[in-house]
């Protein structure tokens, strides 16, 4: 595989904007039903120009997130569950009501049935896509963005090669959702540790042994509880600085 495959990602003035107020929904400042502040003032709040707000504001009527109600204003409309998995750019909103866990045990559970059944159906073509995987990312990655393409490439062989397509289907979306804030706590060491027992992982697959396979998943899950836990560290952390998301017209 070429180590060059994933490209940057580049997010304009606006694509913060969005998330600004993405993350302001999600702690609550801003429910559904309820008005945002005038695009003017969030444009003097946020120091950027009217043009930007504009800009972040139609995108986030595209994803129905927010509408114009004649009269009223820009409003903030009920987020479904469904609409939250199958667009991964909103992962932001899984913050609310601490969706955070319930997504990474669902994954949990799901990652761990498909691989104990990878161990039983895999051929030697999924064999051979997960250890280019593992090879790719080697003993863990600088990056965000390159850490979560590959865990999401490498989960996806996994499920693949279980031969359920069920669970695929059930999987693929989980492994998509990328919560933006995760960027700004990224951790280099988790991310060394998190390869090393995907490595566990592949090599228990390898060999068919089942009782490997559940200790590493073990293991695995251990990781994620402690990504988990530096996550809500940090939003705990952060949210004395809640006002700055409270953005009073």
């Amino acid at each position: 595989m070429d180590g060059h495959w994933v490209k940057p990602v580049v997010r304009t003035l606006a694509d913060q904007v969005a998330d600004t107020i993405l993350e302001g929904i999600a702690r609550g400042h801003y429910k559904a039903g309820e008005t945002l502040p005038s695009q003017r003032a969030l444009a003097q709040r946020l120091g950027v120009g009217l043009a930007v707000v504009r800009e972040a504001i139609q995108r986030l009527q595209i994803l129905r997130i927010l509408s114009a109600k004649q009269g009223r204003g820009t409003i903030v409309e009920s987020v479904g569950w469904t609409q939250l998995m199958f667009e991964p750019s909103l992962g932001i909103l899984a913050l609310e009501r601490h969706a955070i866990a319930r997504i990474w045990e669902a994954r949990n559970g799901i990652e761990k049935e498909t691989a104990l059944l990878a161990t039983r159906r895999a051929t030697a073509a999924d064999l051979a896509t997960m250890r280019a995987i593992i090879e790719q990312a080697g003993d863990g990655l600088e990056k965000y963005d390159d850490n979560h393409r590959l865990n999401h490439a490498f989960h996806g062989a996994i499920a693949s090669a279980s031969k359920n397509t069920v669970l695929v289907e059930m999987l693929e979306p989980l492994l998509r959702i990328d919560v933006g804030m995760k960027r700004k706590v990224y951790d280099v060491g988790l991310s060394r540790r998190s390869w090393q027992v995907h490595r566990r992982i592949f090599e228990a697959i390898e060999s068919r042994d089942e009782a490997a396979v559940a200790a590493a998943m073990a293991d695995h899950a251990s990781a994620l509880d402690a990504e988990m836990h530096k996550f809500e560290a940090v939003l705990r952390e952060q949210a004395g600085a809640a006002e700055r998301f409270t953005m009073v017209g």
